[in-house]
């Protein structure tokens, strides 16, 4: 068929269009007479002249023949068609802008000529090759909606056609400088090429989300006024969002509009947002000789440094900045590849993207070294990509917060709000609002720790809550105020905590009330900066409101105020301070008085602590110091009292540690911390344990071994109690305090936590799991102590290292999640140990830590509880590659094979493979085939009793494969 009979049937078919019909008011009966005419015959004749069939057409040279034929554009604008179409549809994506003069003298030319220009482009997809330069495959609307895909997409669509936005960035190439929609294609190209593939390899991607993202990322350069043109590359940002916001498509925009390699910056972003980065990494343009704008495409690699070169201002600490956004891509890539993403772009840009390849198949026991560390990421990175698109849909959030609610075991819940925490940043607005109100819901929850945990992440959420707009906005633009925003949230949660409605119980609102500190204080820490002094403003008028406070208000204002960092206080809050507690003082009772001296110490440096302890010694009939003796009795009786307030009772362990410190009695000293572990075992108020905690602490160091060793012993058998409720709290001194000890209690002492975590009840291993961590985070102490050889003090550590991996590895599923998430969280995420600590262990553990990750099937709570602790996990390998750039890996061992063990594996199996390790092996174990004979339980069961035996020891490890399979397992793990 001839050239100028398809341009004919593609103009016929555009011209019949119903919309266009309906824009210049013609039937499609009259339009189809009018096409019968010869002159378009020969408008199709002189476009085929032009040479369309060989090669995109430039829009002037499709103007130039229109206006031969088509007598609606014979008056021509004074600026030309061409740029009077251009700025026509830019007033429609930037009304801002302001249309062009005698815009509706001109509509029907215009119409006319934009549906010609479609007809021509329309010809050209169908019938030249494919260029990622010029066209764009978007999904069809029935895919869109068969895979359940994002609805807006279907809305850019129709959006795309009614608009013109395609024929628009086609005439920008003609009439201006710039090659915009050559970027954007080639970046959609890209992002789509690997995004296909992904989806096939079984990767939760949103198809639509990217496509429709990718095709308008940087549409928001054409919104850039001309005295922006300096800040193109940073304003167009704001300009894209714009766009999409008018158009309503905000969940498509906020993909388009975070883009920046920066963002990567982000710890947990959604798979779509990196492929837009990604792709618009590697598309990237510069000038040829003519002075024309030539889009290239890079690989990954290449990118870096073409994007390096065009930084403003690359100092060492942007170089530095940049490498670490790479190193992010540079994983996801490799991400890509390990499930059989073909990242180099073919050689014909019209081929579709092959069949991905199946997963890299990988026996994780036989990988070393850099490898483990791949493995280890990628899980990281698939668990953040899998959550992040669970987050995206708010079914599945609702689905989440639902769950949550109606979870019964204390375990699980506490669970799940730690994993609020851990996303709170990364939740939509909508998101939060509705976590904000289960975790008030929770304020009421009878255990304490989730009351003060849920209280904590409510503050960082609401300092968090409005997504601070991070890019740059034009100087006359003020960004609109927000009708719920961070600060009507501080106000309407201080409100609720301080105020419970009156339907609940009185212990319930008492329990709420009392979580005012958590809340005030994790608030005023992460909210930012230059913005405190707003909070604080609100903040001020609770304690202003003197006429309206009840006794039990006045002590929980008071409590909220001595936990705040006076250094963060606005002069306007001291000065108010000040007032509230000479008035308050006096007012209420004791236990308010006492509140107000110890707040006056912490907010005025006039109030000195010797005048606080006289105050206080009069106010509560302390005895003097040489009296204290006789009077030490009763204040213990009174802490015991579940009718003392807390306040007093934190004021008598004040008193104490202050007495018994400074008169150096060892007895006393062991007399008052023991009567310290009994509050941390007992005592129903947290802040009076966490008191008591920290004065033993405080008294550790200067109490003898054998008081060290009793003191122990004494906080071990809170551990065996059984009732979390109160054994929970023992660890975090628990595992200090042990760090005192001499090298042989110490290990007795390890050796009794081993037990209880093997034989003990789910309450008490769980303690002990917490217990092992703290002291691998706190190992320094014991060394600082004990000038024990590296080498014997390193194996103590790594011995509780592998305790914890033991207990990962173990059959109770709730010590297990346990163990996985203090690994996470005092360990590798630990702000105490340092990165050089960090590596050792990390090299000590890591490959056994990906063995048991791959064994491990996850349910939903499981899944949350994983990514988290992943993620702590990827944070710091990835800090390690910036700062020392390699990790240290043991040498490799001769390889062991112990075949045919079976049900029971009893300890002899186990001394015969440590005996093996111990010669200088690595061994590795397997199971016999199931035999009826030996009367063996199913392999699933023998597989974890092997992996729990062996899970505290170096160098063994389960291979799950026969050993016939052994070499083409090498071979694949090498390739």
């Amino acid at each position: 068929m001839k050239t100028e009979v398809l341009i004919y049937e593609a103009l016929r078919r555009n011209l019949t269009d119903k919309t266009f019909l309906k824009e210049i008011g013609v039937s499609r009966k009259e339009m189809e007479q009018n096409l019968q005419k010869q002159r378009w015959k020969h408008l199709a004749a002189d476009m085929a002249a032009i040479g369309i069939a060989d090669r995109r057409c430039n829009a002037q040279d499709v103007l130039t023949a229109a206006k031969k034929m088509i007598p609606q554009l014979s008056q021509e604008p004074a600026e030309g068609w061409l740029r009077h179409c251009y700025s026509y549809l830019l007033a429609q994506l930037f009304p801002e802008m302001g249309e062009p003069a005698g815009a509706d003298a001109f509509h029907e030319g215009r119409s006319w000529l934009l549906q010609v220009l479609r007809s021509v482009y329309s010809f050209e997809r169908e019938h030249l090759p494919f260029d990622p330069t010029k066209d764009m495959q978007f999904l069809t609307d029935s895919e869109v909606e068969e895979k359940g895909y994002i609805q807006e997409y279907i809305h850019m669509h129709r959006l795309v056609k009614s608009k013109y936005i395609y024929e628009f960035m086609r005439i920008g190439i003609d009439i201006t400088p710039f090659n915009t929609l050559g970027h954007i294609s080639g970046v959609h190209y890209v992002a789509m090429f690997a995004a296909r593939q992904l989806a096939k390899a079984g990767v939760p991607v949103d198809l639509a989300l990217i496509s429709g993202a990718a095709a308008g990322h940087d549409i928001g350069k054409y919104g850039c006024r001309k005295s922006e043109e300096k800040r193109i590359p940073y304003l167009h940002y704001y300009y894209t969002d714009l766009c999409y916001n008018r158009f309503h498509m905000p969940t498509i925009g906020h993909i388009a509009a975070n883009h920046s390699t920066w963002d990567l910056e982000l710890e947990n972003l959604s798979v779509e947002s990196l492929l837009l980065i990604y792709a618009d990494f590697r598309v990237k343009s510069s000038r040829n000789e003519d002075g024309e704008e030539v889009v290239h495409f890079y690989s990954l690699a290449e990118a870096y440094d073409v994007i390096l070169g065009k930084l403003d201002n690359v100092n060492d600490a942007k170089r530095l900045r940049y490498q670490k956004v790479y190193d992010k891509l540079r994983d996801f890539e490799n991400y890509m590849t390990e499930n059989g993403v073909q990242t180099e772009l073919p050689a014909d840009f019209a081929a579709e993207p092959a069949q991905a390849l199946p997963k890299k198949e990988r026996e994780i026991v036989l990988l070393e070294g850099y490898e483990i560390v791949d493995q280890l990421k990628f899980s990281a990175i698939g668990h953040n990509i899998r959550l992040m698109s669970r987050f995206h849909h708010e079914s599945e959030f609702a689905s989440l917060i639902e769950a949550a609610r109606s979870e019964q075991q204390w375990k699980n819940l506490r669970t799940y709000v730690s994993i609020f925490g851990e996303y709170s940043t990364y939740m939509t607005e909508k998101q939060k609002l509705l976590t904000l109100k289960f975790l008030y819901e929770l304020l009421s929850h009878k255990e304490s720790d989730i009351r003060s945990r849920a209280a904590e992440i409510m503050g960082c959420m609401v300092a968090g809550f409005s997504e601070e707009y991070k890019k740059e906005v034009p100087t006359d633009i003020t960004l609109p105020d927000r009708l719920v925003s961070n600060l009507t949230l501080w106000e309407q949660y201080l409100t609720k905590i301080l105020t419970p409605a009156y339907k609940l119980t009185d212990q319930h609102r008492k329990w709420i009330s009392n979580t005012l500190d958590s809340f005030v204080r994790a608030t005023v820490s992460h909210c930012k900066p230059s913005c405190r002094h707003k909070y604080f403003d609100i903040l001020q008028k609770f304690y202003e409101d003197t006429e309206n406070h009840t006794e039990s208000t006045a002590m929980v204002l008071l409590d909220a105020a001595a936990v705040i960092d006076r250094s963060l206080c606005t002069d306007d809050f001291i000065a108010a301070m000040g007032d509230f507690l000479k008035v308050t003082f006096d007012r209420f009772s004791r236990s308010v008085d006492i509140g107000v001296l110890s707040a006056a110490r912490c907010y005025f440096d006039d109030y000195t602590e010797e005048r606080y302890d006289v105050d206080l010694r009069a106010l509560m009939n302390l005895p003097a110091d040489e009296d204290f003796d006789t009077h030490l009795a009763a204040m213990f009786l009174d802490d015991l009292k579940t009718g003392t307030p807390w306040i007093q009772k934190v004021a008598n362990i004040d008193f104490m540690l202050k007495h018994v410190t400074a008169g150096g009695d060892r007895g006393k000293l062991l007399h008052v911390a023991t009567h310290l572990s009994n509050l941390v075992k007992v005592s129903e108020t947290v802040t009076v344990r966490r008191a008591a905690g920290e004065g033993i602490l405080h008294m550790i160091a200067k109490m003898p071994p054998e008081q060290r060793n009793e003191l122990t012993v004494e906080l071990f058998n809170g551990l065996e109690l059984g009732d979390y409720q109160f054994s929970k709290y023992i660890p975090d001194y628990l595992g200090v305090i042990m760090l005192y000890l001499p090298p042989k209690e110490l290990d007795e002492s390890v050796d009794e936590l081993q037990k209880i975590l093997e034989t003990g009840s789910e309450m008490a291993a769980s303690s002990v799991v917490n217990t092992l961590g703290v002291m691998v985070e706190h190992y320094g102490i014991y060394r600082k102590n004990f000038k024990e050889k590296t080498g014997a003090s390193e194996k103590r550590r790594f011995r509780l290292l592998n305790l914890l991996m033991k207990a990962y590895a173990g059959y109770n599923q709730v010590c297990s999640e346990e163990a996985f998430w203090t690994l996470g969280t005092r360990v590798f995420g630990s702000n105490v140990l340092s990165l050089d600590e960090k590596n050792q262990l990390f090299c000590q553990c890591c490959k056994k830590l990906a063995v048991l990750l791959s064994e491990k099937t996850e349910n939903t709570l499981e899944f949350y509880n994983n990514a988290a602790v992943l993620n702590h996990i990827y944070r710091y390998i990835g800090q390690n590659q910036i700062e020392t750039g390699e990790f240290v890996f043991p040498e490799s061992r001769k390889v062991a094979f112990f075949p045919g063990t079976f049900d029971p594996f009893s300890l002899g199996h186990k001394a015969v493979a440590t005996t093996i390790r111990d010669m200088g092996f690595t061994v590795y174990m397997a199971l016999d085939e199931f035999s009826w004979s030996k009367n063996t339980q199913p392999r699933l069961q023998r597989r974890k009793i092997m992996n729990m035996s062996v899970a505290d020891e170096e160098d063994i490890t389960y291979f799950r494969r026969t050993f016939r399979s052994i070499s083409q397992t090498r071979r694949i793990s090498r390739h």
